[in-house]
């Protein structure tokens, strides 16, 4: 039976994806590979390899999970990295009045564990990786490049669509499509 590698996502609109990438294109940091602008996005669970089955499964969870949950605005602000700024590994914008993003997770982890999928082990931390630092000439001089576009605003953005997405992993780095999207009550 065939597999895909998959997450749950909400998709960052156009104007955010703009203003992003030109924030990252003004950033000189070594080391750093970062997101192209058509695969940001806000993972709300990665599901790993699952087979056809599964992937029906998890579309049967969250059509029972998300069909009253309504639709909610977040704020894209500030940059920032993990672990911490000092020896930074991913490189993130913030995300602000994220409660209900929050409990969009929550949600779809609590009613996909029901069905068989593991649990999240960290709590959910809401935010956008925009980079990752893959040699340690990334992390030198991280704060004093970003400390300007720190608390940076980015923008408002309406989450009323959550996606099933498929990744497919290539060379140049990762390809990412719709399996399914699913639709919020407008609020």
């Amino acid at each position: 039976m065939k597999s895909v590698r998959a997450f749950i996502a909400v998709n960052i609109d156009e104007a955010l994806r703009e203003k992003i990438a030109a924030l990252v294109s003004g950033l000189t940091l070594l080391g750093v590979k970062w997101v192209r602008a058509e695969n940001l996005h806000l993972t709300l669970k990665f599901l790993a390899d699952i087979s056809e089955s599964e992937a029906a499964k998890v579309v049967d969870t969250l059509n029972n999970a998300l069909y009253e949950i309504k639709s909610f605005d977040i704020t894209l602000k500030g940059i920032g990295a993990f672990p911490n700024e000092r020896r930074p590994k991913v490189i993130w914008v913030g995300i602000t009045n994220a409660e209900n993003l929050s409990k969009l997770q929550g949600r779809i982890d609590d009613c996909l564990s029901e069905v068989g999928f593991k649990r999240e082990e960290r709590d959910f931390s809401p935010h956008l990786t925009i980079g990752r630092v893959k040699t340690p000439d990334g992390s030198s001089d991280f704060s004093l490049k970003t400390q300007k576009i720190k608390d940076a605003v980015f923008g408002d953005m309406k989450v009323d669509t959550v996606y099933l997405m498929k990744s497919d992993l290539f060379p140049a780095g990762p390809t990412y499509s719709e399996l399914k999207s699913f639709k919020l009550i407008p609020g």
